[in-house]
């Protein structure tokens, strides 16, 4: 899968439906997401996708990238996840980020949405990164 990631500007607001599904049939039409990286500490960075109304979290531990995984809790289902979030470090700056996204989208358009695209557009909002 070719991504392509644009970085754009932090919206001034945003808004999602509650546990809204990704709707992947209109995903295979448009062919593009919103990404967003946000500090969950100051060394731990949370990854965010958002198609239309519905956004995830997808904090997903790859080979190659270093990772703090945190154990959570669910309040509405009352079961718990682990979720790995990018160790940010002086060797895993902004362009190890983008190159973990670069697998990283692929790897839940496959595994978690059951989507094969030949192409996707990322627009990429850095909350994590910026000086």
């Amino acid at each position: 899968m070719n991504v392509t990631i644009r970085e754009i500007e932090a919206p001034m607001f945003t808004s999602f439906v509650l546990m809204q599904k990704i709707d992947t049939e209109a995903l295979k039409q448009e062919k593009k997401v919103v990404v967003t990286a946000s500090m969950h500490t100051k060394t731990r960075v949370s990854t965010d996708i958002q198609f239309k109304d519905a956004c995830k979290k997808i904090n997903i531990e790859l080979p190659g990238y270093k990772f703090d995984v945190e154990d959570n809790m669910n309040y509405f289902t009352g079961s718990y996840n682990q979720s790995y979030y990018f160790k940010k470090s002086k060797k895993q700056e902004k362009a190890a980020y983008l190159s973990y996204l670069k697998e990283l989208i692929p790897y839940v358009m496959k595994n978690y949405l059951h989507i094969d695209l030949d192409e996707i557009t990322v627009e990429f909002v850095d909350s994590a990164f910026r000086n």
